[in-house]
């Protein structure tokens, strides 16, 4: 594979320059300049016919949500409902807000894939970076491939009770659309 490798994302190409890649190790880094190299990838790719994009998650273990909002519109800039959302109003165990729509952001560049898109998760595959297969299994042909999310999308509060007794809860839960919730 030829390929250039940033710190936390590698883009490149895979069997003879036929399939666009971007690994990304990390939604963490804020970097500016990495983000422009994305985007310029993308370019020259679909200007050069290409169609097929591998994005490899498989190790993306941290990030943020707002590098997420950055993110998605690479690959939909159509700002459709993705996942969804609800929060903890109450005491109760079931106390919990209607589910609310995620939406994909307002693209920041004019650049968004067209072409066909495999995500490659894994056991790995945790945290923010869990949005983007979420989003890409709602685009018709592509796929998302490989082993189950951890599931930290999903906020988690905690309390200790006596002798070192921890009981979890979800503060916030993470579900695709169909509302199937993620808790790792």
């Amino acid at each position: 594979m030829n390929s250039h490798r940033y710190q936390e994302v590698t883009v490149g190409f895979v069997t003879d320059e036929s399939i666009g890649y971007v690994g990304i190790q990390s939604l963490l880094v804020n970097d500016n300049s990495m983000y422009q190299d994305v985007v310029d990838f993308f370019s020259s790719i679909q200007s050069g016919g290409i169609t097929d994009l591998i994005v490899d998650v498989r190790e993306c273990m941290r990030g943020s949500l707002e590098n997420v909002d950055r993110v998605l519109p690479l690959f939909d800039s159509s700002q459709k409902a993705y996942a969804k959302y609800r929060y903890r109003n109450g005491e109760g165990a079931t106390d919990f807000s209607e589910w609310i729509d995620i939406h994909v952001p307002t693209p920041a560049s004019s650049v968004s894939w067209e072409g066909r898109i495999v995500v490659l998760t894994g056991r790995h595959t945790r945290g923010a970076s869990e949005a983007i297969p979420m989003l890409i299994q709602t685009i018709e042909g592509n796929k998302v491939m490989g082993d189950t999310t951890s599931g930290a999308l999903t906020q988690v509060g905690y309390y200790e009770f006596a002798e070192n007794h921890i009981y979890q809860y979800p503060t916030v839960s993470i579900a695709d659309l169909s509302e199937s919730v993620y808790y790792g």
